[in-house]
Parts: C-alpha cells; sequence; structure tokens
C-alpha cells in the first residue's frame, strides 16, 4: 500500500449526535477500520476519574486533572485495534461501555481541551 492509498475521514459534531454510529457504519460499508477517537479521549477521562477522583462535579474533577495534565500517558490507557474493533483499555483491561456514562461525558472536556491529551489521540 503507499500513500495515495490512505485516506483519513473524519466527523465532527457535538457529543451524542451519532458521530460513531455513522462512522461505524461508514466504515463497515468501506471496508475499513474505525479508530473512535472520541472513545479514547474517554478512556483518558475515565482512568483520570479513577486516578485522581471524580470530584464531586465536573468542575472539581477539571480542578484535579489540571496539576496531571502534564503526562497524559501516566494512566495506563492503551487502544487494541483488532479483527475491525477498537478495544480501549485501562490498564490492560477493556472498559467497554464504562467510557459512556453521563459522569465521564460530564468531564470528558478537562481532558479534549488538553493540548498534550490532544497531541497523544491524535
Amino acid at each position: 500500500m503507499n500513500a495515495k492509498d490512505l485516506y483519513v475521514i473524519a466527523l465532527d459534531g457535538p457529543a451524542g449526535s451519532g458521530k460513531s454510529t455513522v462512522a461505524g457504519l461508514l466504515a463497515k460499508r468501506l471496508g475499513v477500520i474505525h479508530a473512535d477517537s472520541g472513545a479514547i479521549y474517554r478512556t483518558l477521562t475515565l482512568a483520570l476519574m479513577e486516578s485522581v477522583g471524580a470530584g464531586a462535579d465536573h468542575e472539581s474533577f477539571g480542578r484535579e486533572v489540571a496539576g496531571v495534565l502534564d503526562d497524559p500517558a501516566r494512566p495506563g490507557c492503551s487502544v487494541v485495534l483488532a479483527d475491525g474493533r477498537q478495544s480501549n483499555r485501562i490498564n490492560g483491561t477493556d472498559v467497554g461501555d464504562r467510557i459512556r456514562t453521563p459522569e465521564v461525558t460530564a468531564r470528558i472536556r478537562y481532558i479534549a481541551d488538553s493540548r498534550l491529551c490532544r497531541e497523544l489521540v491524535n
């Protein structure tokens, strides 16, 4: 495969708008891998919630993680792509739907707004 055979399709939109659903359907139709970057941000968020605590509310969580975002790889997150499926893991354990809770959704912005985290995910 050469560079002209490689392509990336990115979907943007607000949380809960169906980006992952559309991306998954499109990837299946095209026969390519669907790499879900939103799930990676969610996995980082959950890992930090488990590491530093969720905080009483999302704003207190934001204050807590501000001091640890200098090393976003520290929480032990990994992504495995196998058999056309993305597995998001914390310390080797697949987190499944645990990343799709309202608590993670409320706190993800503190991770996604971090330049270091965005570089790591990209």
